[in-house]
């Protein structure tokens, strides 16, 4: 899984995307790049179709970085651990329609889920699942608590045991590309990979976030140690990337795509 890391994270975008696009290729995974303009910028969207039809979920995880960033931890290592699903649900195919995306500009203005959600249409999609920092810890983080509160989400992660698949629900995580699938009222959920001691620290920062009140500032702990991996932080680097890490996010994620059902 960690076999393209290196060429996915890298500070030049178009590399990035050309790496991911190589690594398609190289498994000979059939995809589609949607090139498509929201705002003032031109998004560049890669399209992994497993099962065809409609409404679907759709699984994504952004393929550029901050400027000057690496982005191996956010998001090189979402992209990996979908370059892996694609793979795998090759061999045991889902029962519903399914699609992964690769998405452009999560960490800019004029999202490329934007523009995914115009061009596939809101009543197309069933639900997202978000992958987003995936390369450093022991803990998946899933969040928000109230997207999951009942629907086709819900129904799946309930069936799954907490600690064989090592998971924890928390009330927030900070945004990415679920926000955009939260505008339409698409039902959605972010999974994250964090050290186990840091999961409510890094819900905390999420909920200040979500709320954007001074009260929630003034309760904000020291930041955790993974934001150092990311956005020009000082551990922000390849090596810093665990397999493991990557490894436990898609054995859980072809768990949980294993139990969604109509």
């Amino acid at each position: 899984m960690d076999r393209y890391l290196s060429q996915i994270a890298v500070t030049d975008q178009l590399c990035r995307l050309n790496g991911l696009l190589m690594a398609l290729r190289e498994e000979e995974i059939p995809f589609t790049l949607k090139s498509q303009k929201v705002g003032e910028h031109w998004t560049e969207n890669v399209h992994v179709e497993i099962i065809p039809g409609t409404p679907k979920v759709v699984i994504g995880a952004h393929h550029d970085s901050v400027k000057g960033s690496t982005g191996a931890n956010d998001n090189a290592t979402g992209v990996c651990v979908l370059l892996k699903l694609a793979k795998t649900l090759r061999q045991v195919a889902p029962a519903i329609p399914l699609e992964l995306v690769f998405f452009d500009r999560e960490e800019s203005v004029d999202r490329g889920s934007e523009a995914y959600i115009r061009y596939t249409g809101r009543e197309n999609i069933e639900a997202m699942i978000n992958l987003d920092i995936c390369g450093y810890g022991d803990t998946i983080a899933v969040a928000p608590i109230r997207n999951l509160q009942s629907g086709m989400l819900a129904k799946a992660l309930n069936q799954l045991d907490q600690k064989e698949h090592g998971f924890r629900v928390v009330e927030h995580l900070p945004p990415g590309d679920d926000v955009t699938f939260e505008q339409y009222r698409i039902p959605n959920i972010t999974l994250c990979v964090l050290p186990e001691a840091e999961v409510d620290v890094v819900a905390k920062f999420g909920e200040h976030i979500y709320k954007n009140s001074p009260e929630t500032m003034e309760a904000l702990p020291p930041p955790p140690s993974i934001m150092e991996t990311m956005h020009n932080g000082p551990r922000d680097s390849i090596e810093v990337v665990q397999k493991g890490s990557m490894q436990l996010l898609h054995g859980f994620l072809a768990a949980l795509v294993s139990k969604l059902a109509k």
